[in-house]
């Protein structure tokens, strides 16, 4: 698995360390066909667990959509059934700049937020004029 930028090509084998807005990229998974991810803070940034998800795997391959954070350091941990080691991780850190906006924070629950499709996030209607 491979941490880019928003605007880096699927499957690209460069690693990022540093992001803004990212997604994960599944690569080379020959026998898995989904992969589950989690993304957790490391300090200073805090130690909740503040992202959950999978990647169905097409042929070893699979995306996420884009993702965001507050800015911080975190690190990402991937597993998939049939896995003979631990579970893999990865650190990274999500740096957006002062000027840029802030990334929503996610509501409080006592949980993490779960990766969806856009299709699947509710849409809110328009306010009613007149």
């Amino acid at each position: 698995m491979r941490i880019h930028s928003a605007n880096v090509p699927f499957n690209d084998t460069r690693d990022e360390s540093k992001v803004c807005k990212f997604y994960l990229d599944a690569f080379n998974f020959e026998t898995a066909q989904l992969v589950s991810w989690e993304v957790d803070q490391q300090p200073p940034t805090g130690s909740a667990k503040v992202l959950t998800g999978s990647i169905t795997l097409a042929g070893g391959l699979g995306h996420t959509n884009n993702l965001s954070l507050p800015n911080g350091s975190y690190k990402l941990v991937w597993n998939f059934v049939g896995a003979t080691a631990p579970a893999k991780q990865r650190s990274f850190t999500v740096d957006c700049g002062t000027g840029a906006p802030a990334a929503r924070r996610p509501p409080r629950t006592s949980g993490p937020r779960t990766c969806r499709s856009a299709a699947s996030r509710p849409v809110r209607a328009a306010p009613r004029t007149g």
